[in-house]
């Protein structure tokens, strides 16, 4: 896509919350736990957009959240990770969310820790 083709728009951050919490909808309307491994999603989105991060940016929202849903974050369950989540747990709450220096017993990186509940994480890696 061209630049001279885009057009600069500001969008209340609600609005903006609303638009990917939609396109959410299409990857998560028929997966158990599906409300709650959107309000992961929902939560780090609204971390970013209060963070600034799509300001001044080529916004896309098929773009940011299939490739999010595809290629860069994974929700892990406790019970599938039950040696690593207090670990985990511990540096979310204490506030670490890069842990790209860390190394964990998964057959992927863990780069990010983006949003937890009682049961669930979700990681960028």
């Amino acid at each position: 896509m061209k630049n001279d083709n885009l057009v600069k728009i500001k969008i209340n951050k609600y609005i903006l919350l609303d638009m990917l919490n939609n396109r959410l909808d299409c990857w998560f309307k028929n997966e158990e736990n599906s409300e709650k491994k959107k309000s992961l999603f929902l939560d780090m989105y609204k971390k970013s957009i209060d963070d600034g991060v799509f300001e001044s940016v080529e916004f896309n929202v098929l773009n940011i959240v299939d490739n999010d849903v595809i290629n860069w974050c994974r929700v892990l369950e406790k019970d599938s990770i039950s040696d690593e989540w207090e670990r985990l747990e511990n540096l979310y709450k204490s506030g670490e969310r890069d842990v790209s220096y860390e190394d964990f017993d998964t057959n992927f990186k863990i780069n990010f820790i983006e949003s937890m509940n009682d049961n669930m994480i979700l990681v960028r890696y």
